[in-house]
């Protein structure tokens, strides 16, 4: 039995148009995912940007630091930790 090798070689090689058509086939959801995560980002970043940004003018409010005392209910000992 007799195989031509250049029959071989067409049906085995891949034309250049079914190449692009391919690897467009791929890129369309994988861009479109990618575009959807970055739409989806940014809405998030800026429907959230006003929970966590604002400025305001107290003159009467101080802030200051101070003590907390951790107490330890097994023993009679005070722990200080300055903040």
């Amino acid at each position: 039995m007799n195989i031509d090798p250049d029959l071989v070689k067409r049906l085995f090689t891949e034309h250049p148009q079914h190449r692009k058509r391919r690897a467009l086939a791929l890129a369309i959801p994988v861009l479109t995912v990618v575009a959807g995560l970055m739409l989806s980002g940014f809405l998030v970043m800026s429907g959230s940007r006003a929970a966590f940004t604002d400025t305001t003018d107290n003159t009467g409010n101080s802030f200051s630091a101070g003590n907390v005392d951790l107490i330890d209910d097994d023993s009679a000992t005070v722990t200080t930790y300055r903040i």
